[in-house]
């Protein structure tokens, strides 16, 4: 259905489904790149930066298409700060052309489920051919595990310690 369309369109799709299961509003934001932070370590670049700097914590996705077709949607944290009114992500290595998603319903579940995450970072997303992945592991581990909606619990699914 949806693997033939334009890339934004496979963003639009992503937005109308995520935000089936969402309190707050999605929206495409377009963080200043600061770096500095270490790589692969965003939700810990960004509370870093809420700490010392008194930013607001925000999370999300990074939004990219794959080279061997289809979108990534990789969940990622970066920060506001409203004395500035503007977003910035400390985090190296984004892709120029990278868009940035606001999803503060990924925020609002790792505060009030923290105390049974493994992560605050939840599983990434394979939007590819007819269906949407969730993705599992690192490196040589890595898989994508077909899933049925983007539900923030099914998102953090193996990042909670118990059921929720």
């Amino acid at each position: 259905m949806y693997s033939r369309l334009p890339q934004r369109s496979a963003i639009l799709y992503f937005l109308q489904e995520r935000e089936r299961h969402c309190d707050f509003s999605l929206d495409v934001v377009v963080p200043k790149r600061v770096g500095g932070g270490k790589e692969s370590e965003c939700f810990a670049n960004a509370l870093d930066a809420s700490r010392g700097l008194n930013l607001q914590l925000c999370s999300g996705w990074l939004a990219q298409p794959l080279l061997r077709g289809g979108f990534q949607f990789i969940a990622h944290w970066w920060n506001y700060d409203a004395s500035r009114t503007r977003y910035v992500d400390y985090s190296p290595g984004i892709e120029e052309l990278t868009v940035y998603i606001l999803d503060m319903d990924l925020a609002a579940f790792a505060v009030n489920f923290n105390h049974r995450l493994s992560s605050c970072v939840c599983s990434s997303v394979v939007l590819r051919g007819n269906g949407l992945f969730r993705v599992t592991g690192f490196g040589d581990q890595m898989a994508l595990k077909p899933i049925d909606d983007l539900s923030t619990q099914t998102l953090f699914g193996d990042c909670i310690g118990a059921a929720c």
